[in-house]
Protein backbone atom coordinates (compact mmCIF):
# COMPACT_ATOMS: atom_id res chain seq x y z
CA UNK A 1 0.00 0.00 0.00
CA UNK A 2 1.17 3.58 -0.17
CA UNK A 3 0.03 5.33 2.66
CA UNK A 4 -1.33 9.01 2.88
CA UNK A 5 -2.08 11.11 5.74
CA UNK A 6 -5.56 11.30 6.38
CA UNK A 7 -7.53 14.48 7.15
CA UNK A 8 -7.45 13.66 10.99
CA UNK A 9 -4.39 12.75 11.04
CA UNK A 10 -2.25 15.80 12.49
CA UNK A 11 1.05 15.03 9.99
CA UNK A 12 3.07 12.51 8.23
CA UNK A 13 4.45 11.03 11.08
CA UNK A 14 1.08 10.62 13.25
CA UNK A 15 0.22 8.44 9.63
CA UNK A 16 3.73 6.55 10.07
CA UNK A 17 2.72 5.43 13.68
CA UNK A 18 -0.54 4.85 12.79
CA UNK A 19 0.46 2.38 10.30
CA UNK A 20 3.19 0.45 12.18
CA UNK A 21 0.25 0.26 15.16
CA UNK A 22 -2.25 -1.42 12.96
CA UNK A 23 0.96 -3.58 11.89
CA UNK A 24 2.42 -4.92 15.02
CA UNK A 25 -1.43 -5.20 15.55
CA UNK A 26 -1.95 -7.85 12.75
CA UNK A 27 1.64 -9.32 13.29
CA UNK A 28 0.63 -10.37 17.40
CA UNK A 29 -2.59 -12.49 15.81
CA UNK A 30 -0.62 -13.86 13.06
CA UNK A 31 2.49 -15.10 11.00
CA UNK A 32 2.62 -12.51 8.71
CA UNK A 33 5.87 -10.30 7.50
CA UNK A 34 5.14 -6.49 6.78
CA UNK A 35 8.18 -4.60 4.48
CA UNK A 36 7.56 -0.96 4.83
CA UNK A 37 10.00 1.56 2.76
CA UNK A 38 10.24 4.77 3.86
CA UNK A 39 12.71 7.78 2.51
CA UNK A 40 15.76 8.89 4.68
CA UNK A 41 15.34 11.86 6.50
CA UNK A 42 17.84 14.99 5.21
CA UNK A 43 19.84 15.01 8.26
CA UNK A 44 21.04 11.59 6.58
CA UNK A 45 22.80 13.63 3.48
CA UNK A 46 23.54 16.80 5.33
CA UNK A 47 26.66 14.35 7.10
CA UNK A 48 28.38 12.49 4.26
CA UNK A 49 31.84 13.31 5.37
CA UNK A 50 34.36 11.16 3.40
CA UNK A 51 36.27 8.54 5.02
CA UNK A 52 34.25 8.38 8.59
CA UNK A 53 31.76 6.74 9.54
CA UNK A 54 29.25 9.44 9.80
CA UNK A 55 28.05 8.68 6.33
CA UNK A 56 26.50 5.55 7.99
CA UNK A 57 22.97 5.01 8.10
CA UNK A 58 21.81 5.18 11.56
CA UNK A 59 18.08 3.98 13.54
CA UNK A 60 17.03 7.66 13.53
CA UNK A 61 17.51 8.34 9.77
CA UNK A 62 14.45 6.80 8.32
CA UNK A 63 11.44 8.94 8.06
CA UNK A 64 9.85 8.47 11.57
CA UNK A 65 13.07 6.77 12.91
CA UNK A 66 11.63 6.44 16.57
CA UNK A 67 8.00 5.11 15.21
CA UNK A 68 9.48 2.55 12.94
CA UNK A 69 12.37 1.64 15.17
CA UNK A 70 10.25 0.66 17.60
CA UNK A 71 7.51 -1.34 15.64
CA UNK A 72 9.73 -2.97 14.13
CA UNK A 73 11.95 -6.89 14.29
CA UNK A 74 14.38 -5.46 12.03
CA UNK A 75 15.21 -2.15 10.10
CA UNK A 76 17.72 -2.74 7.30
CA UNK A 77 18.91 0.66 5.93
CA UNK A 78 20.36 0.97 2.18
CA UNK A 79 23.36 3.41 1.73
CA UNK A 80 25.21 4.02 -2.20
CA UNK A 81 28.02 6.08 -0.90
CA UNK A 82 29.49 7.04 -4.40
CA UNK A 83 25.99 9.00 -4.46
CA UNK A 84 26.95 11.27 -2.30
CA UNK A 85 30.67 11.57 -3.80
CA UNK A 86 32.01 9.47 -0.56
CA UNK A 87 34.79 7.43 -1.99
CA UNK A 88 36.34 6.34 1.39
CA UNK A 89 33.51 4.51 2.95
CA UNK A 90 33.44 4.64 6.84
CA UNK A 91 36.44 4.06 9.93
CA UNK A 92 35.35 2.96 13.23
CA UNK A 93 37.75 2.89 15.98
CA UNK A 94 40.76 0.76 14.49
CA UNK A 95 39.10 0.16 11.10
CA UNK A 96 39.82 1.28 8.16
CA UNK A 97 37.70 2.89 5.70
CA UNK A 98 37.16 0.96 2.49
CA UNK A 99 37.52 2.26 -1.31
CA UNK A 100 34.22 2.97 -3.01
CA UNK A 101 33.27 2.19 -6.39
CA UNK A 102 30.55 3.93 -7.94
CA UNK A 103 28.38 0.18 -7.77
CA UNK A 104 29.02 -0.49 -4.20
CA UNK A 105 25.81 -0.99 -2.19
CA UNK A 106 25.92 -1.23 1.85
CA UNK A 107 22.68 -2.47 3.53
CA UNK A 108 23.39 -1.57 7.37
CA UNK A 109 21.43 -3.76 9.78
CA UNK A 110 20.70 -1.03 12.84
CA UNK A 111 18.23 -3.06 14.33
CA UNK A 112 18.00 -6.87 14.92
CA UNK A 113 15.39 -7.58 17.76
CA UNK A 114 16.52 -11.49 17.56
CA UNK A 115 20.20 -11.50 16.64
CA UNK A 116 23.19 -9.28 15.92
CA UNK A 117 22.72 -5.52 14.81
CA UNK A 118 24.93 -2.95 13.81
CA UNK A 119 25.89 -5.02 10.81
CA UNK A 120 26.92 -3.87 7.39
CA UNK A 121 26.69 -6.14 4.31
CA UNK A 122 28.52 -4.88 0.72
CA UNK A 123 26.70 -5.63 -2.60
CA UNK A 124 27.34 -4.54 -5.97
CA UNK A 125 24.84 -3.22 -7.78
CA UNK A 126 23.89 -3.46 -11.63
CA UNK A 127 20.68 -1.67 -11.43
CA UNK A 128 20.52 -1.12 -15.21
CA UNK A 129 19.90 -4.72 -15.39
CA UNK A 130 18.13 -4.92 -11.85
CA UNK A 131 20.52 -7.10 -10.48
CA UNK A 132 22.44 -6.97 -6.76
CA UNK A 133 24.99 -9.33 -6.07
CA UNK A 134 26.94 -10.18 -2.92
CA UNK A 135 29.95 -8.99 -2.41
Amino acid sequence: ILAKQAANQASQVTMLQDLLGVCVKHKKKSDIIFIILTQMGRDFEDRQVDGTDTAFPRRSDPFGGDAVAQSSETVILLNKPASYGIRQYGKRGSESSMVVEDDDLFAHMVKNRNGTPDLILHYKENFKNMSIKEY
